[in-house]
């Protein structure tokens, strides 16, 4: 393994800060066939500040299957919250 890998840095305990770490997959707002305590934007940019994650890439569990235009309002809410 490369030792300069995320996996070994991070096992090292060496720190990721100077990396800008992208999560390419995620989902905010309720969904019903799983549990998510809080699924609001604040709540997951809290959670990527905790982890380190600089920039998400979202789609609301709405626009999913049930309500597309809802999803995406909501969507577009987060956007407007946390442009960056």
């Amino acid at each position: 393994m490369c030792k300069n890998s995320i996996y070994e840095r991070a096992r090292r305990g060496d720190g990721l800060a100077d990396l800008e770490i992208i999560d390419f997959h995620a989902h905010i707002g309720p969904w019903n066939n799983f549990y998510c305590p809080d699924s609001s934007i604040k709540a997951m940019i809290h959670a990527m500040d905790c982890i380190g994650i600089k920039k998400v890439c979202i789609s609301a569990n709405a626009a999913l299957s049930s309500d597309f235009h809802a999803g995406n309002l909501i969507t577009l809410d987060a956007m407007e919250q946390y442009p960056d």
